[in-house]
């Protein structure tokens, strides 16, 4: 089964408040499925995300490492969570993020359950990079695997029109932006070998940006038999 993205769903709220979620804009997951919910928030720095949840029950969600935005006060962080094999399935599940201090502000968060993993695990995170300019840009990470689901979250501090997003030097599809952010994936057709996440926007300002390669881990069964006949040739 080709790995595909079933569902993608974004959420933000602006005010100081440690938690929120996606109840008004549900998304749809299936058991085994991949989940990964990438997430932005303003404040200063030391903040993190404490845990993100759903309501199918039985999911476990690992924490990414977060990065910080440059600038004071309200610097851009990024930070993504992932569960690796959906528990169970809900047309409409309910992801709630919460965050280590209740004053940080302007939250987002884009949330995909992806499909055709047997068994799904992180492979790589790429650097997370930070800087003041048009060009957020991760640092330099190879994959593993020919074909891998590869996402890329980033953040600013202001709201900005975003372009040409790549991943590994390839144009990557399925954008998703509220102003101040862009979430953008890949699934590649080939290994990475020594690239960048990056993409381009139309202000100068601060930024942080985060990018992670998840990969297949079934592996192809063993031929076990016994063989019979009489073989020719040389060798």
């Amino acid at each position: 089964m080709a790995i595909a993205v079933r569902d993608s769903r974004t959420f933000s709220e602006d005010g100081a408040d440690n938690s929120f979620d996606n109840s008004a804009n549900k998304i749809s997951i299936t058991a085994g499925d991949l989940i990964t919910v990438e997430v932005k928030w303003e404040a200063v720095g030391g903040s993190t995300i404490s845990s993100v949840t759903d309501d199918i029950g039985g999911n476990t969600y690992t924490l990414g490492t977060v990065k910080d935005g440059t600038g004071t006060g309200g610097a851009p962080h990024s930070q993504i969570a992932y569960c690796l094999s959906s528990a169970g399935t809900s047309a409409a599940a309910t992801i709630t993020v919460t965050l280590s201090s209740a004053s940080v502000t302007f939250k987002r968060a884009v949330a995909r359950s992806v499909s055709g993993f047997a068994v799904a695990a992180l492979d790589t995170a790429f650097t997370g990079g930070a800087n003041t300019n048009q060009q957020p840009v991760t640092g330099t990470a190879s994959t593993v695997d020919a074909v891998e689901y590869v996402t890329s979250l980033a953040s600013y501090a202001t709201n900005v029109t975003f372009d040409t997003p790549t991943i590994g030097g390839t144009a990557a599809t399925g954008s998703n932006t509220l102003g101040d952010i862009d979430s953008f994936y890949l699934i590649t057709s080939s290994a990475i070998s020594s690239g960048t996440c990056t993409v381009h926007s139309n202000v100068s300002s601060n930024w942080s940006i985060i990018g992670t390669a998840f990969k297949e881990t079934a592996q192809r069964p063993l031929l076990v038999g016994k063989f019979s006949g009489k073989f020719k040739g040389k060798f």
